[in-house]
């Protein structure tokens, strides 16, 4: 795979379309760095689906960050991020719960917690 940078021509936004076209993009980028990864594994972890890059292009302010096995963020959790759902006081209640990989400990910790 090569280390080109995608086309700004391109109506294709996606990381992994990119990804999987070879290219490293400017978040790849920005991932690699902050996580003190090479770009190209990055790329390379992107395109296997291994590791995804939540970067929208409607956010002017964006600061790039990935979640996947090479990256130190190994899953992502939003509690309360709607405005017609949310209730903080459930989040504050809850307070931080250890995400070790148990999918199931997980919920049974938050469920313990309520």
């Amino acid at each position: 795979m090569n280390s080109k940078m995608p086309d700004a021509k391109t109506s294709i936004q996606a990381q992994i379309h990119h990804a999987r076209s070879g290219m490293i993009t400017q978040e790849m980028r920005y991932v690699a760095e902050r996580e003190k990864l090479k770009p190209e594994l990055v790329r390379d972890e992107v395109a296997r689906g291994r590791m995804v890059i939540p970067a929208n292009v409607n956010h002017r302010n964006l600061e790039p960050m990935c979640i996947g096995v090479a990256g130190t963020c190994k899953i992502n959790a939003n509690i309360g991020n709607s405005a017609t759902t949310s209730n903080i006081g459930v989040a504050q209640h809850l307070g931080p719960i250890t995400a070790d990989g148990d999918l199931l400990a997980i919920r049974q910790q938050a469920r313990n917690r309520l």
